[in-house]
């Protein structure tokens, strides 16, 4: 279910065990499309795919960016099609974020409710943002998400995978937590401009909401859903987990 970039993280996890960082989480893919063979280096699977898929590769020829916004940068490129012919791509550069599912020795987790404004409706979500900084490690920001929007600081995070919300016109990547060893931090500490509410339920209820249609949002049901079989395979002992203790920023 992980797909594409799970096999590489199944491949790289060697390497993330020793310290270093995750190839495609720092290096290239959510920043700006770059050539693929150097975002494919750090993982020798990807590298065989994408040599097994070259005849779907399309080049970037020329780029033009038609929006410069506070969050978001759009780009207008000329490509060069598989079958020689020119096309054009426009498409959405996002510095890419991180969404934690906390759960509780209780088996409660946390969600939040918020409006979003594009949509015109109120969602019940995990905690989630983007991240603040080229570079910056996903786990940190999954810890200062998880601090700021509900008021909960967890040492413990568990990475359960990395997609893709809408790789038709965006490059963003969102990064799967669940967060465990959780403690109060002393209240939301919201940013300027946003107004959320903190919402307690038992986990399995969350999981219900993402069937019944209380849980929508596609990052929120997914981190759920991870949660969820990465809990049932350690409950089995069968789980090959890996687990980052991490302090939250400013502790």
């Amino acid at each position: 279910m992980q797909g594409f970039l799970s096999d590489c993280d199944e491949a790289s996890a060697p390497a993330r065990r020793k310290g270093k960082r995750d190839p495609y989480a720092a290096a290239g893919v959510r920043r700006g499309a770059p050539a693929l063979p150097v975002v494919l280096a750090p993982c020798p699977f990807l590298v065989h795919r994408f040599f097994a898929m070259r005849h779907l590769i399309e080049q970037k020829r020329s780029s033009e960016q038609i929006f410069d916004g506070k969050l978001l940068k759009v780009y207008r490129d000329q490509v060069l099609l598989p079958d020689g012919a020119e096309g054009v791509r426009e498409w959405i550069d996002h510095p890419g974020a991180s969404a934690v599912a906390p759960i509780f020795p209780d088996g409660s987790t946390l969600l939040v409710r918020q409006f979003r404004y594009p949509a015109g409706r109120a969602f019940l979500e995990v905690p989630a943002g983007k991240l603040d900084k080229p570079g910056e490690d996903p786990t940190e920001a999954a810890a200062r998400e998880l601090e700021e929007e509900t008021g909960w600081r967890a040492t413990s995070f568990t990475r359960l995978g990395a997609l893709f919300p809408c790789l038709g016109y965006s490059n963003e990547i969102i990064h799967l937590y669940l967060a465990e060893d959780l403690a109060q931090a002393g209240g939301q500490r919201l940013e300027q401009g946003e107004f959320m509410d903190v919402v307690s339920m038992p986990f399995e209820e969350a999981l219900r909401q993402v069937f019944e249609g209380g849980v929508v949002d596609m990052k929120s049901a997914l981190t759920l859903l991870y949660a969820q079989r990465h809990l049932e395979r350690r409950k089995a002992g069968s789980g090959q987990e890996q687990t980052l203790s991490t302090t939250s920023p400013g502790s």
